[in-house]
Parts: C-alpha cells; sequence; structure tokens
C-alpha cells in the first residue's frame, strides 16, 4: 500500500495535520507544545510525533511512557523508544487510555 502522507490529530476541539508541510508535533502539559495536553500524569514535553520517509513516529520522551492503541491491536506502552503509528487509533500520555482521568488523542493517516 502507498506510505500514508497525512496524520490527523485530535484532542478535543483540537486538530493537527502533520505530513509533508508540518513534520513533526510536540505533545505535553508545557504551553509550548504543539497539542497541549491537560492531563496530571502528562510530562510538560512528553512525546513527538515526526514524520519520515512517509512514515509517522511517536517518540516518547516522558518520565511515565505514552500509551498507543491501533485500531484492533492491544495498546502498548512506549518509553524512551519510538513506535511506527499506522491506521487509526488513540494516543494517552502517561498512562492507559482506560484510565479515570486520562486524556485521550486520536490519531488517523491517510
Amino acid at each position: 500500500s502507498a506510505p500514508a502522507s497525512t496524520l490527523t490529530l485530535t484532542y478535543g476541539a483540537q486538530t493537527l495535520a502533520l505530513g509533508v508541510e508540518q513534520t513533526s508535533a510536540s505533545l505535553g502539559r508545557d504551553a509550548g507544545n504543539e497539542l497541549v495536553i491537560a492531563d496530571k500524569m502528562a510530562s510538560r514535553v512528553h512525546c513527538k510525533i515526526e514524520y519520515r520517509r512517509g512514515n509517522f513516529f511517536l517518540v516518547d520522551q516522558s518520565t511515565n511512557g505514552t500509551y498507543v492503541t491501533v485500531a484492533g491491536d492491544a495498546e502498548i506502552m512506549v518509553k524512551r523508544e519510538q513506535f511506527m503509528l499506522r491506521g487509526r487509533g488513540v494516543i494517552s500520555l502517561g498512562h492507559a487510555s482506560t484510565a479515570a482521568g486520562a486524556e485521550i488523542v486520536s490519531f488517523a493517516s491517510g
């Protein structure tokens, strides 16, 4: 299949599109992030999503890890490493997406 050219992140009323035009975004509690996540478990700069050669990588930089669920797969915890995002799914910063108080970021590639 052809590589995805865009990745859309949705958090609450915020939507961010990554791809050739904007190749990276950081997520976290700090106001300087492209997506500011109001979750007490999130680090100030929690993770980055980077577009490289047609693929989107989530790069964790956090204390508590980033929990990623790709639709159809079990949730995984990414900590101090990177994970290639594909298809669609959800991201939760610092704890499982099912945890009480978890703020959910949705992603969809296309």
